[in-house]
């Protein structure tokens, strides 16, 4: 008994930490798919990590998107490709971020350890944009990606993004309680999309999401009608209205509640 005790253990804790042969496996395929000078490196305690930087192609930078994509993903997933060609063009750069990935079979709810480290990347990211005099910095964030927006919200409610955009969030069912608390941290306008044909998870969560955030200025929540979770089809009409939102709630530096 003592030992399956330690083998399960053992195996827990590798589970619930980042697979750094699986992410390096993906990077190299960024690398190997990308032009050259387009993948830039980050580092978050002693562990380096890559992210897609697309600059602003006009004179003038309005901000900085950061993408952050869903669990086990590339930083270009298609569901970011249409952010990734309209912001620029409309003076947002963008920076994709790779976030940590577990092994290809792991379900859903196991990623959820991995959000303090996907967080901590975010801060690195937001830290190198600033050095660059950038201050109008938005987080988007599909399926995990988007939890992890929200948690970096909660743990920096003080402007240190100025929107979040929250794309299909998933709630792990035993921790409602705490993202609650996170939903209510938020101090910068957020909008919140679900596709209709979304898993049935995350269309139940809607409402309690739509309850926590009513009374942030800023707020709007939209349902794609005609789309599943990964919004194939609705790409480029999905970046233009959030191009159209960011563009009118950051415009003033952002709203507080």
């Amino acid at each position: 008994m003592a030992r399956i005790l330690v083998l399960w253990l053992i195996v827990s804790i590798s589970w619930a930490s980042p697979n750094l042969i699986e992410e390096t496996a993906l990077t190299y395929s960024l690398s190997a798919d990308l032009q050259r000078g387009r993948l830039i490196k980050l580092e978050n305690k002693g562990h380096s990590f890559v992210a897609i930087l697309d600059d602003a192609r006009s004179s003038t930078i309005e901000g900085v998107a950061i993408l952050l994509p869903d669990a086990g993903f590339r930083a270009d997933s298609d569901v970011l490709a249409g952010l990734r060609q309209l912001l620029p063009a409309h003076g947002w750069s963008t920076l994709s971020l790779q976030l940590p990935v577990l092994e290809p079979e792991a379900e859903l709810d196991e990623y959820y350890p991995l959000i303090p480290d996907a967080s901590q990347r975010i801060k690195e990211a937001v830290t190198r944009m600033k050095a660059r005099g950038i201050e109008n910095i938005a987080l988007i964030g599909h399926g995990f990606g988007a939890v992890v927006a929200l948690n970096y919200g909660g743990l920096y409610p003080d402007g240190s993004v100025r929107a979040l955009v929250l794309m299909s969030p998933w709630w792990p069912q035993d921790r409602k309680g705490e993202m609650t608390g996170w939903l209510f941290k938020s101090k910068v306008p957020v909008l919140d999309i679900t596709a209709e044909h979304d898993s049935s998870r995350i269309r139940a969560t809607t409402d309690d999401r739509y309850q926590s955030l009513k009374g942030l200025k800023g707020f709007r929540q939209w349902k794609i009608s005609g789309a599943g979770h990964e919004y194939q089809g609705y790409g480029e009409a999905l970046a233009k209205r959030i191009y159209g939102w960011l563009k009118a709630v950051t415009a003033a530096g952002g709203v507080a509640r």
